[in-house]
């Protein structure tokens, strides 16, 4: 190829990923915080990720390495990402909240696809609202990942599993082994899968 051909060549490949996603942010990913946080690195600022409209398990629940390892597969260090931001670009610990997006993966809707994440909606940010729960329903139609988990992870504390066992054993006082476990749920921090142990809780018998 003649030389002025392959810098015509050149120029247009660059024109033409510039164009896949115009005015979007293109950094670098430098780490991977957790399940749904990364690290990116843009013109040279370390910037923190949170990504928009999922939740992942917290570190000590059930799949929290699973859907860590999932993200580091997706968007290893050194991946160049673009990014696409809705209403409100940072959360109150300034994360920046963002759609993230790997090459043709839509990382946010492919966790949430595997059940490693459900599907969470914080005002104003609902453009991605419908997606995200579009791929959880096809996780849990398919018992995958946190659509599946043993009951033990839906019960976030010792008193609440023993609750549990007691609620089996106890037949005349259920309806209190189930308080005592609603309220282990409800009380339990950042509890991932509150609305699943819920809605387990009161399916008891």
């Amino acid at each position: 190829m003649r030389p002025f051909h392959l810098l015509v060549s050149m120029l247009a490949a660059v024109a033409l990923s510039a164009c896949q996603f115009p005015g979007q942010d293109q950094p670098t990913v430098t780490k991977i915080v957790d399940g749904d946080t990364l690290d990116v690195d843009r013109d040279g600022e370390t910037v923190r990720v949170r990504l928009l409209n999922i939740d992942t398990p917290e570190r000590g629940e059930c799949l929290y390495q699973e859907a860590t390892d999932r993200l580091t597969e997706l968007a290893p260090p050194g991946t160049r990402v673009h990014l696409e931001h809705d209403e409100e670009r940072q959360d109150r610990y300034g994360r920046e909240l963002a759609a993230v997006f790997a090459g043709d993966v839509f990382v946010n809707e492919q966790l949430a696809t595997e059940g490693l994440a459900r599907a969470v909606t914080y005002e104003p940010n609902h453009a991605y609202t419908s997606r995200m729960e579009a791929a959880q329903a096809r996780a849990h139609s398919a018992h995958l990942g946190m659509h599946a988990v043993p009951t033990e992870c839906l019960l976030p504390t010792d008193t609440a599993r023993r609750a549990y066992e007691l609620h089996a054993e106890d037949p005349q006082h259920r309806a209190f082994y189930r308080d005592v476990m609603r309220d282990a749920v409800n009380a339990a921090p950042n509890f991932t899968y509150k609305d699943q142990a819920l809605e387990f809780i009161d399916g008891l018998d």
